[in-house]
């Protein structure tokens, strides 16, 4: 979400010193995609998977590298440089939105899985009760 509102407020930019904070405040709401991403595959991927699911996020991050510069382009050419920000931001909080709603950090608590996809799932692994309850405060947020 910090990466989100970051985008957004990059089309909101006037002067010279304002573009330098942007690369920061982006900078701290990517810094947990990794080790986030690695951690929802540890408890949702079969072991004798990860590798492949591995690839495939890579893979598919490269792809976005290699196709994102036409998108951007046209989004500039449609909506301004300043617009291709906002709707870029604005995808992405609704990507979150989607993300919190459908995503649960313990595969056994959504409310789609099978008992035989939950059998075939690895033990969660979890830090601690801070992890369920900053899930539960994130949830009651949007839910209310």
């Amino acid at each position: 979400m910090i990466w989100a509102v970051a985008t957004i407020l990059t089309g909101f930019v006037h002067g010279l010193a304002t573009p330098r904070h942007r690369p920061r405040s982006a900078g701290f709401g990517e810094g947990a995609t990794f080790p986030t991403a690695t951690r929802a595959m540890q408890n949702w991927t079969p072991a004798r998977k990860r590798g492949f699911a591995q690839g495939l996020t890579h893979r598919l991050r490269a792809a976005g590298k290699r196709h994102h510069p036409a998108l951007i382009a046209a989004l500039m050419a449609l909506l301004t440089w300043r617009g291709s920000f906002m709707a870029l931001g604005v995808v992405s909080i609704i990507w979150v939105l989607a993300w919190v709603l459908y995503f649960h950090n313990d595969p056994k608590d959504h409310p789609s899985i099978t008992a035989d996809e939950l059998e075939r799932l690895p033990a969660r692994v979890t830090t601690g009760a801070r992890e369920d309850a900053v899930d539960g405060a994130m949830r009651a947020s949007l839910a209310g």
